[in-house]
């Protein structure tokens, strides 16, 4: 992992839990992801964390299913992943105040 991804982590860490975001369990997921694929970057955008991935590590067995505990914590509203003109996409929506308003 770069020092580029680590800091960005790091801030999603630092933001704790607020309503149904838990800043620990998406960066312990991000951590756990990153040992799969590699991360190229994040974005987080009002209530959307934006993934963009690259190419698979190679893994053991055992991070792969890491991931699956780790997924489970996130509490989110919507996810999905779309093929970019960058690359893989992974996106988590959740509850946040400044976006639900409707």
């Amino acid at each position: 992992m770069n020092d580029y991804i680590k800091n960005k982590i790091e801030k999603i860490r630092s933001m704790g839990f607020y309503y149904t975001f838990d800043g620990y369990a998406v960066s312990d997921f991000l951590t756990q992801l990153d040992k799969v694929i590699e991360i190229k970057d994040l974005v987080f955008q009002e209530a959307r964390l934006t993934i963009l991935t690259t190419e698979l590590r190679s893994s053991k067995p055992l991070d792969i299913l890491a991931l699956l505990p780790a997924a489970s914590l996130l509490n989110v509203s919507a996810s999905a992943m779309e093929q970019g003109p960058y690359g893989n996409e992974l996106w988590f929506e959740w509850i946040l105040p400044s976006s639900s308003n409707a």
